[in-house]
């Protein structure tokens, strides 16, 4: 798999820490963007490593971050997620953050609801609905991206 590394101004990781993270990130319209980079969130390991990490980024962002979790490609979750997302939530309210979370699968909308927690969370179906449109950059042909092409690539 390959991987495309950001950096951001405001990111105190090295670029070779992220080739090993269970996440990718990107930096779109002021939003950090968090997308996990596997199908199946339930190893216990992986989960504790996930946990770790998260924390760690959040807390390195400055206040008033607002950061969105994808789950596309995401077939799998432990319901250990949703804790996870609770406190990566609570994190940034503490320091005026802002957190969402997009593209959830069946399996977490199924524990969200079963939980009743579907409503302490904003979520949207897709990354654009919580950060808003891309802004309008040159294809490799130079020609622009047109009003009705997609802003994010399924």
């Amino acid at each position: 798999m390959n991987r495309v590394t950001l950096a951001f101004p405001y990111w105190p990781f090295s670029l070779g820490s992220l080739a090993m993270s269970d996440f990718a990130y990107e930096d779109v319209n002021g939003w950090l963007i968090v997308r996990f980079t596997q199908p199946s969130l339930t190893e216990p390991m992986m989960l504790e490593r996930l946990k770790n990490d998260l924390e760690a980024r959040l807390a390195a962002l400055p206040t008033g971050a607002k950061v969105v979790i994808s789950f596309k490609g995401v077939e799998f979750v432990s319901s250990q997620i949703i804790g996870m997302m609770l406190a990566a939530k609570e994190q940034l309210r503490k320091r005026k953050g802002t957190f969402a979370m997009a593209r959830l699968g069946d399996n977490i909308r199924d524990i969200l609801r079963l939980t009743k927690l579907e409503s302490q969370f904003k979520i949207g179906e897709t990354e654009t609905d919580i950060v808003g449109r891309r802004p309008r950059t040159k294809r490799a042909d130079d020609g622009d991206l047109g009003p009705n092409e997609p802003d994010w690539l399924d």
